[in-house]
C-alpha cells in the first residue's frame, strides 16, 4: 500500500532494487523500492483510476486464511475461516468479504492441490499419467 493504492511486485534485481505495478489492470503507475522497503522513485505516478480503497483488516484476513489453507490442507475451508476469524480481536467483515475469503481459499488450494476430475475419463487419464513404483 502506498498513497491509498495497492501494488504488486513484478521484477527484482540482485542488487536489491524491486519494481512494482499497480494491481488495477491498465494502470501505468510503477514505483521502485530498494532493499525491499524504502521507496526510491516513482517511475510513473499516472494512475488511470481513482484511489484503490482497501480494507487492510480484510486484506490481512485473506492473507492469513490463504496461508492457513495451505498449511492445513485436510481442514474444510469453512473451519479455516472460523479459526482465523476467531483469532481476530477487532474486525469489520461483511458477508461479501466472507464470500471473497472463501473464494480465495479455494483458489489458493487449487494452485497447490490441483482440481478434482469431473468425470470418469478424466480420472482414468490422471491415473495413467501417474508413475507408480
Amino acid at each position: 500500500m502506498y498513497e491509498n493504492n495497492k501494488f504488486r511486485s513484478y521484477w527484482k534485481y540482485q542488487q536489491g532494487n524491486e519494481y512494482w505495478r499497480c494491481t488495477i489492470d491498465g494502470c501505468t503507475a510503477r514505483p521502485k523500492t530498494s532493499n525491499g522497503s524504502e521507496l526510491v522513485d516513482m517511475i510513473s505516478n499516472n494512475h488511470t483510476h481513482s484511489d484503490t480503497v482497501v480494507n487492510e483488516t480484510v486484506q490481512a484476513l485473506r492473507t492469513s486464511c490463504k496461508r492457513k489453507a495451505i498449511e492445513t490442507a485436510c481442514e474444510r475451508p469453512f473451519k479455516v475461516m472460523r479459526t482465523v476469524l476467531g483469532n481476530q480481536d477487532d474486525f469489520d467483515v461483511t458477508s461479501s468479504d466472507v464470500n471473497n475469503l472463501r473464494a480465495a481459499l479455494y483458489r489458493e488450494r487449487r494452485k497447490y492441490c490441483g482440481t478434482l476430475p469431473n468425470n470418469v475419463d478424466d480420472s482414468l487419464g490422471t491415473l495413467q499419467q501417474l508413475i507408480l513404483f
